[in-house]
């Protein structure tokens, strides 16, 4: 039986044709997220790590899979870079690297995939929805 990280790296790798390549670092963060949950963070980190977690598995959020499609993992890519970001300024970003299993270097991918998620929920007024919707901001 597959746990949660492997099913959904097998999820987003079938959609690899259908979405640009930073959208494939998903799985890469959620293992991140993972990993840090493992370190015995302190109540506000695991916090922003379950608001992350918590809207990946949501089936109806702002970008519904259902509607979009591969695409519909973009808010959960911008929610997921975005508790990495406030985890990053509060733990220090070898923290972060230390959980990260890809040869892309971590920083780079997660700089990307923060700002091209961004740019697609600004084109939709719903950067800032989504940031207070997980309570992230």
């Amino acid at each position: 039986m597959l746990n949660y990280y492997d099913y959904f790296k097998k999820e987003i790798e079938t959609y690899k044709d259908k979405v640009e390549p930073f959208m494939l670092h998903l799985p890469g963060f959620l293992q991140v997220l993972f990993g840090l949950m493992g370190t015995d963070p302190d109540q506000e980190d695991k916090n922003t790590i379950n608001a992350a977690l918590g809207y990946l598995v949501l089936p109806h959020d702002f970008v519904p899979e259902k509607v979009f499609g591969p695409m519909g993992y973009i808010d959960d890519l911008f929610v997921m870079t975005s508790a990495l970001h406030k985890l990053a300024g509060k733990l220090g970003m070898d923290t972060l690297v230390k959980h990260w299993e890809n040869e892309i270097a971590f920083e780079d991918s997660l700089k990307e995939a923060h700002e091209k998620s961004k740019a697609f929920l600004d084109g939709k007024n719903l950067t800032e929805e989504v940031l207070v919707y997980t309570g992230l901001e």
